[in-house]
């Protein structure tokens, strides 16, 4: 590091704290101690702790930033003041023969088949989650507009605008909330798309009208995750879903690292639930738990980054140097995902908003490919 970069860091304020003294998803205040650490990956001054809930353990920073110090958490060198590579997300139109297939794979998953050759070819395509996502510009399958009605989506904390680019390629009328002006100008240009800025929670975005919401690892960084979830119920369209990715707190990943694990991301990481309280906590608001999956994703960088964290080394998830024992380590993990254990890194679950009639509504294109894929 160079001396000026160190007494630019030395220079900013420790962001304040204030306890929170129970568990902030189902309120109970037995909890235990975890550990402590320091900021590892930017350097804001301070320790933070984190405790464990003993009924529905989650995880959570306890004393917590408050909520006027949030931003100092968030330095500009944080990703989601970069630009996204354009190229990821533009759609390649290629050969002709290559659209037409792209076509026909979104039609099948629609349950609208092309006649002839091509829509037999896109129907046998569309059975394989990886095509289909390709067919979709990269958007996971949870995350596809697989109902021709389904057309408005919102993602929140959209950052950069890297998924909100891919959300509007895949067929989304698609728009973006962002906390960080900075960020949020800078998702408007890439992605030509409308983006608020502001807090989700006190935002005065339209009560049912959204077809998807996404949270692609925020809400780990939201205070209030019950007032969340009552937000994405209250603004979802009835049949809609929502879309919640964040790290898995009991992944493989996370037993083995303990406070070394690179996901806890402190001290930008508030309030990390497991899946068994997600699940409660948005049936208590009645919102379904459709799918439930996890993902490993990054294992192997993960495990990567480790080594670096015990030496007490700076690390870059994006950049660091990935060895034999690191892609063994998430080879493991994958195996052990595949007999059925869920550890993997992240945690992709699905909620949808019932129906206003008396039955649920059936599941159609999208319940029925979001069962299938349950293991992933």
């Amino acid at each position: 590091m160079r001396t000026g970069e160190k007494e630019q860091v030395l220079s900013v304020a420790a962001p304040r704290t204030a306890a929170v003294n129970a568990c902030p998803l189902c309120g109970s205040t037995t909890c235990s101690f975890m550990f402590r650490a320091p900021d590892r990956l930017h350097g804001v001054p301070g320790e933070f702790a984190y405790r464990r809930c003993h009924d529905c353990r989650t995880v959570f920073q306890d004393p917590r930033v408050v909520i006027e110090d949030l931003s100092l958490c968030y330095p500009d060198e944080y990703f989601t003041h970069q630009s996204p590579d354009v190229r990821s997300t533009t759609p390649q139109t290629g050969l002709r023969l290559r659209a037409r297939l792209r076509q026909a794979v979104i039609a099948a998953v629609r349950q609208e088949p092309m006649r002839g050759a091509i829509g037999w070819l896109g129907g046998l395509l569309s059975k394989s989650r990886r095509l289909r996502e390709r067919a979709f510009y990269g958007v996971m399958d949870e995350m596809a507009p697989f109902r021709p009605s389904a057309t408005r989506a919102l993602e929140v904390g959209c950052g950069a605008g890297h998924l909100l680019k891919a959300l509007d390629h895949a067929g989304w009328r698609a728009e973006g909330i962002e906390w960080d002006k900075k960020a949020a100008e800078i998702a408007r240009r890439t992605s030509g798309r409308p983006v608020m800025v502001g807090d989700f929670k006190k935002a005065a975005l339209p009560l049912a009208a959204y077809d998807l919401v996404v949270l692609n690892h925020v809400l780990e960084h939201l205070p209030d995750t019950l007032g969340c979830l009552r937000k994405i119920a209250d603004i979802l369209a009835p049949g809609g879903r929502a879309v919640l990715v964040y790290p898995n707190i009991e992944s493989l990943g996370a037993r083995t690292f303990r406070e070394d694990w690179v996901p806890w991301e402190v001290p930008r990481h508030l309030v990390l639930p497991t899946a068994r309280a997600i699940k409660k906590a948005a049936g208590a608001i009645g919102l379904i738990t459709k799918s439930l999956k996890s993902s490993a994703r990054g294992a192997q960088e993960f495990n990567a980054c480790f080594r670096h964290y015990r030496k007490g080394e700076p690390i870059n998830p994006h950049t660091v140097s990935i060895t034999f024992p690191d892609r063994l380590f998430a080879l493991y993990e994958r195996a052990l995902m595949a007999i059925g254990f869920e550890l993997g890194e992240e945690l992709i679950i699905v909620l949808e908003k019932p129906s206003s009639s008396k039955n649920v509504r059936s599941k159609g294109a999208a319940g029925s490919i979001l069962e299938r894929d349950k293991r992933g």
